[in-house]
This record gives C-alpha cells, sequence and structure tokens, in this order.
C-alpha cells in the first residue's frame, strides 16, 4: 500500500455492495431492454464489477468525459455529446465513479435526455457528501463518503493508483 493513501474502503466491502446493486438492477429492469452507459476512465472498474452482477442482458457503451485537472474540479465537462444517437429509444443506466458537484452528471443526463432516450437513471460508486452546484441526486450509488479526493478502483490522480483494488484518501 502506497504511505500517501489511506484506506476508505476496503476491496471486500466494494464487492459486497455491488453484489447487492447489480441485484436492485436487475430486479429494476427485469423486463426493460437496459442500455448501460459507463462515463470514462474514472468508471470502468466499478461498470466492469457491476456488470457481472447484473442477470439481464445488458447493452454497454461507453463516453469520455472529464472535468478534472490534478485535485480539482475544472467547472467544464469535456466530452463529444453529439455520439449519442444509441440513446434513442432506449432505457439508460448513466454509471459514474463520483458524484460531486453534479456538473458532469446533470450534463450527461440532460444531453442522454435530449437524445431521446425513454428513461435516464444514474448510479455511482461514490456520493459525496458537498453541497451540490446542481441539484441532482443518483438513482443507485454504492458508498456515501465525505469530501476527499479520492483513488484507487478505478478513480485516479494524474493518471495514477486506479489498479488498486480498495479506495482511499490521497494524502497532501
Amino acid at each position: 500500500m502506497d504511505k500517501n493513501i489511506t484506506k476508505l474502503i476496503t476491496q471486500s466491502a466494494i464487492r459486497n455492495v455491488v453484489i447487492g446493486l447489480g441485484a436492485t438492477i436487475t430486479h429494476d429492469y427485469r423486463k426493460r431492454d437496459l442500455t448501460v452507459v459507463c462515463l470514462l476512465d474514472g468508471s470502468l472498474v466499478f461498470t466492469a464489477n457491476l456488470l457481472l452482477q447484473i442477470r439481464i442482458p445488458v447493452n454497454l457503451y461507453s463516453i469520455k468525459v472529464s472535468s478534472y485537472e490534478g485535485k480539482e474540479s475544472s467547472g467544464v465537462v469535456k466530452y463529444d455529446g453529439r455520439d449519442l444517437e444509441f440513446c434513442k429509444d432506449k432505457d439508460i443506466l448513466l454509471i459514474d465513479d463520483i458524484l460531486d458537484s453534479g456538473l458532469t452528471l446533470s450534463t450527461v443526463v440532460n444531453d442522454v435526455k435530449n437524445a431521446g432516450a425513454v428513461s435516464v437513471r444514474t448510479c455511482v460508486l461514490l456520493n459525496k457528501q458537498i453541497n451540490r452546484q446542481i441539484d441532482i441526486e443518483p438513482d443507485y450509488k454504492a458508498f456515501d463518503i465525505e469530501n476527499e479526493f479520492v483513488v484507487g478502483f478505478g478513480m485516479d490522480y494524474n493518471g495514477l493508483h486506479r489498479n488498486l483494488p480498495y479506495i482511499g484518501v490521497l494524502k497532501g
């Protein structure tokens, strides 16, 4: 373990919660065709683990989205929202790593709705307990956390630490 990282959520805790989320999503979409959209890069590991627990057929797409520079949000959501034709007439589940300010998720939710999705729900690995800039709450969440900068399980600091099997707080 890196001495600059304090473990916040263990690998086994993540596994247990993901199993429960998978069962809930399976139940909620049992009579619908589900299309999952992974918001890259941070939610890749979470999405992959969650998909293994969803027991219905799933279409999978990914969108490269970014709004962070280092440890801070840039305040600008960067992605090409023009490639959302696959959302038309679909039930969409957007999967993201962290919901904090709400800017990224609300931007993508609105764009997916405008692309003609039948329904749009959200699932996040981490729901930060902060005052959001935009009023949005996830439909599904794995964990609530305080306002700390976290890495691991797909989340990074300048490209590093994504491969940690747990979630940790980066010190300094």
